[in-house]
């Protein structure tokens, strides 16, 4: 739809649900996972709904990741019984699984440069960060330490900014590549990060720290980089969640939640302008933004289930 909410095109069309949307480098496909098949499958459309199955197989398949030149596609399967990292070329052939551990693998996330691949091992209540080549080779602990670390970013320059547990309290850190120089963000319990375009900035959302009675409603903040300049951006009587940042890093969008409903809002950077993307009746989520910021792609159950939209920004 446009961004006055005019013009809504609504991209999936089934009882299933269509969940996660994820745009390739180019901006002209979405991958995302669905259920129409009785378990969850990848598929891949167009922005004008040109519909094709990349997966076919008994298993769960989710977590899909276009490879920076978008030629393939990480994603994570329990075919073999556990959750394992698999990549495929972006028509779904060649499927070929790099992790065959005892644990179970998820949330694969490729370097800048499509050389490496990090992901999630989870072993019973621990979950911590590897990384391996993009052919499954040299697979290495990242996070040395006991506690949690999971939803791991690589950032435009190299580094990885992902989630720990290992203060008690779930916090945001930055890495080298290589598991060094491992780095507190902030104090505060923050979650869901998510790196500026340029790596100078990471959005996260975390309790408000001046609430002084009832909830403490999440909002969103912004952090520089190395740590300094915590900023809180949004002000909102309810909870804010999954950051995104606009390609060319002025604004953000994220959903906040007024039970039972959620909607989007787009803020700028600063905190100015904010503004409302969508008033469904019901649950928008997951946005993203197209490569070239035009459009915002989100899943919605407006219609009984989760299907995949697609609006226009300018």
């Amino acid at each position: 739809m446009d961004a006055d909410g005019t013009n809504l095109k609504r991209v999936t069309n089934n009882s299933a649900n269509n969940s996660e949307p994820n745009w390739s480098p180019d901006g002209s496909r979405l991958l995302f996972q669905t259920d129409r098949d009785g378990n969850l499958e990848i598929y891949m459309m167009s922005v004008d709904g040109e519909l094709q199955q990349l997966t076919d197989d008994a298993a769960d398949d989710i977590c899909p990741a276009w490879s920076p030149d978008g030629s393939r596609i990480a994603f994570s399967s329990n075919r073999d019984g556990k959750q394992h990292i698999y990549i495929m070329n972006v028509d779904g052939s060649s499927p070929v699984e790099l992790t065959n551990s005892p644990a179970e693998d998820t949330e694969p996330t490729w370097s800048p440069d499509g050389k490496r691949i990090a992901f999630v091992r989870s072993r019973e209540t621990n979950r911590e960060i590897y990384f391996m080549n993009a052919d499954g080779t040299n697979q290495t602990h990242l996070n040395g330490d006991p506690g949690s670390g999971f939803s791991p970013k690589w950032s435009s320059d190299g580094r990885i900014v992902f989630v720990s547990r290992r203060e008690e309290q779930r916090r945001i850190y930055v890495m080298d590549d290589d598991g060094g120089n491992v780095e507190r963000l902030a104090e505060l319990r923050a979650n869901q990060a998510a790196w500026s375009p340029d790596s100078k900035r990471i959005a996260f959302n975390a309790p408000d720290p001046k609430a002084v009675a009832g909830y403490p409603f999440l909002q969103i903040f912004v952090i520089d980089s190395d740590g300094g300049n915590v900023r809180m951006i949004t002000k909102l009587p309810r909870s804010s969640f999954v950051p995104s940042w606009s390609p060319d890093g002025k604004s953000i969008v994220f959903v906040t939640e007024t039970l039972p409903k959620a909607n989007i809002f787009q803020i700028d950077q600063d905190g100015t302008n904010l503004r409302r993307l969508t008033a469904g009746p019901t649950f928008d989520d997951r946005p993203a933004y197209s490569p070239d910021g035009s459009k915002l792609a989100f899943q919605s159950n407006r219609d009984g289930n989760y299907e995949i939209y697609v609006m226009n920004l300018r």
